[in-house]
């Protein structure tokens, strides 16, 4: 018998366990691959994002594998109007996995293994494992992001919100000059007919490099003919919907892979259930675009480590003891804001509404402004 087991070795599921092993809860994260795979998510951490890690005890251990950026250049209407200050930190997403996962010890450990089925109760839970096996614990705790099929073995229902809300498009792009002229660049798009979001490049592999990351977010349909334009011929497709973007970056070509993702913005219901949690995406998606998915992943695990201790001091795990969790004031504030920030992010990039349309001009404005009030300090 243990305390907790956590399904899925990802960053959620990972940070669950660094946690809990640092609290003495006897703790076993089960996940199938002994090395994280690669997946097209979580490749930066920003300003909150760093300080939510720093509270998770893990900024150390991130900031070990991670690129920082130092200064971020603003671009707008085809011409750089902002070089900033920014604190992010950019790492490939198995780097991130690796590094959170380095954190798991104390009371907890990782395992290699894959979840067959569940049996919850009130009590004890059941945790059967493909080729045999049992774990009997207090608690489980689904990390399995995008994954729906366990959850919906127990009676956990995903409720999509908005279906295909964003599509995501990453590849890397090497300057055959040497370095780019830029330590990273987010270029905003000027025409809501492209149904563009923004196009950013950062570095991934250290400070200087000739290989940058580019992702793009865009609102179409996956089976949308210029989304395969992207697939086939990425740099100049984006180029000829961003005016002034290859003036920028210079002569460049993309090397390995073009990743496309759509998300679905979804919402899975677990508050009745007894003996069970889910966090990150098993819980809630985000929106790519609106950049809040490591927000979230971060404050569901600092929530869940707030109430298990209190869970774990008295028998039983009822569903009203873990609808605490849910209720978490922090997570309830960082799940509206995050849901309210996808919504937000779409109707910048494509409201045509008088009111949307002031917004835009009046935010390029402010950004404009700053970017020529650090020109002249600087």
């Amino acid at each position: 018998m243990v305390d907790v087991v956590v399904v899925g070795g990802g960053v959620a599921g990972a940070a669950v366990g660094a946690l809990l092993g640092r609290m003495g809860i006897v703790t076993r994260v089960i996940d199938p691959n002994p090395e994280p795979l690669h997946d097209f998510r979580g490749e930066k951490l920003e300003g909150g994002q760093l300080e939510l890690a720093r509270r998770a005890g893990l900024d150390h251990a991130i900031r070990a594998v991670s690129t920082p950026v130092g200064t971020l250049w603003i671009a707008r209407r085809g011409r750089v109007i902002d070089r900033r200050p920014d604190p992010q930190v950019d790492a490939r997403y198995p780097d991130f996995v690796r590094a959170v996962r380095g954190e798991i010890g104390g009371s907890a450990a990782l395992e290699v293994g894959k979840v067959a089925s569940l049996r919850l109760s009130a009590d004890t839970q059941r945790v059967s494992l493909v080729g045999g096996g049992e774990i009997q614990a207090r608690l489980v705790v689904l990390a399995t992001g995008l994954q729906p099929a366990l959850a919906a073995s127990v009676g956990l229902t995903r409720e999509v919100l908005s279906p295909c809300h964003s599509v995501s498009v990453g590849f890397d792009v090497a300057c055959p000059a040497g370095a780019f002229p830029f330590p990273a660049l987010t270029w905003y798009s000027a025409d809501i007919a492209s149904r563009i979001a923004y196009l950013t490049l950062f570095p991934l592999d250290g400070p200087g490099g000739r290989v940058q990351r580019a992702n793009l977010f865009v609102y179409r349909q996956l089976d949308d003919p210029w989304l395969r334009a992207v697939r086939e011929r990425p740099l100049p497709v984006i180029q000829d919907a961003l005016p002034g973007l290859a003036d920028v970056i210079g002569p460049c070509s993309v090397v390995g892979p073009v990743h496309v993702r759509k998300a679905d913005l979804t919402r899975t219901g677990a508050s009745g259930v007894p003996g069970l949690v889910t966090v990150g995406d098993a819980c809630g998606t985000s929106c790519p675009a609106a950049g809040t998915g490591l927000d979230k992943v971060l404050t569901d695990v600092l929530a869940l480590a707030r109430h298990a201790p209190t869970w774990l001091r008295s028998p039983g795990m009822s569903a009203e003891k873990v609808a605490s969790y849910y209720e978490d004031s922090e997570k309830v504030r960082c799940d509206a804001w995050s849901l309210g920030r996808a919504w937000a992010t779409r109707d910048h990039a494509l409201g045509s509404t008088l009111r949307l349309r002031a917004r835009r001009r009046l935010v390029a404005a402010a950004q404009g402004a700053v970017g020529r009030w650090r020109a002249v300090t600087r």
